[in-house]
């Protein structure tokens, strides 16, 4: 082949090349669909056997907002949870209520009960007032305590329920388990060495004027299983040989029985 030739086929290669330029720039979005980049305008770089390299193809990335899955039934889920979580409240609010008087009639019906009885048979001849103890409860009571005062007390006043720094008998008691009694030390007057006497003149004419009566009163502490408590008592007489009013009501009104710590101690 001549130079000659040689120069028309560059020239026929180049306005081949030309064409192909000018066609890419017309319709780039056809070249795209069909796999040429739309980038690359740059001179062609020669394969090592003499032709051009192979136009890659453009992937389009992948999209950046992925579909989430669906969690409604997650969230159906945790509404159920809380509504039962709410309606639970009140059956256990209900339970707690239930339980509380289950364990309070338990205490009331199994706990240890402490009586006092008093005798006034032998009052005025002995000027003494026999008290004994009864544990009408179910459960043992350890070491029950008792305080005990009598008074003359004047037709219309109440008894002055006053026991400290005055003379009082002071009593103690073992073991006492339940049906079991005990005979306390006697009430009875006593002067300021806690020493029994006997009615003075003054008072026995008082009494039998019905211008005063007798009042004995106490109480008595103890505790069980269920913690500590209490009896207070006070029982009155009048040995009046006529008619007479007398302000004892209040004495009726004191007896009482509680838990923990006594009032009157």
């Amino acid at each position: 082949m001549s130079a000659e030739q040689v120069k028309n086929l560059n020239n026929r290669v180049s306005n081949l090349e030309k064409a192909v330029h000018r066609l890419e720039a017309r319709a780039p979005g056809e070249q795209h669909e069909a796999g040429a980049s739309p980038k690359d305008t740059s001179k062609d770089k020669s394969h090592p056997a003499g032709g051009k390299l192979p136009l890659l193809p453009q992937v389009p990335p992948a999209p950046r907002n992925t579909p989430k899955p669906d969690k409604s039934w997650h969230k159906t889920l945790q509404g159920w949870k809380a509504l039962l979580e709410i309606a639970a409240i009140p059956f256990a609010i209900l339970y707690a209520v239930v339980t509380w008087f289950q364990w309070h009639d338990l205490h009331i019906e199994q706990r240890a009960w402490i009586k006092a009885v008093l005798d006034w048979n032998q009052f005025p001849a002995t000027n003494k007032v026999p008290i004994q103890l009864f544990n009408v409860g179910k459960s043992p009571a350890k070491t029950p305590h008792m305080i005990t005062r009598m008074e003359i007390v004047p037709s219309k006043s109440p008894p002055s329920f006053v026991w400290k720094f005055l003379p009082h008998l002071d009593d103690e008691f073992p073991f006492d388990f339940p049906g079991d009694s005990h005979t306390a030390e006697p009430s009875s007057l006593v002067d300021t060495n806690l020493v029994a006497r006997k009615l003075t003149d003054a008072e026995a004419m008082d009494i039998a004027d019905g211008k005063a009566y007798v009042a004995v009163f106490g109480f008595v502490i103890y505790s069980d299983q269920f913690g500590e408590h209490w009896t207070r008592f006070c029982t009155w007489r009048a040995f009046s040989k006529q008619y007479s009013e007398f302000t004892a009501r209040p004495c009726v009104q004191w007896n009482a029985v509680g838990d923990g710590k006594s009032p009157d101690e």
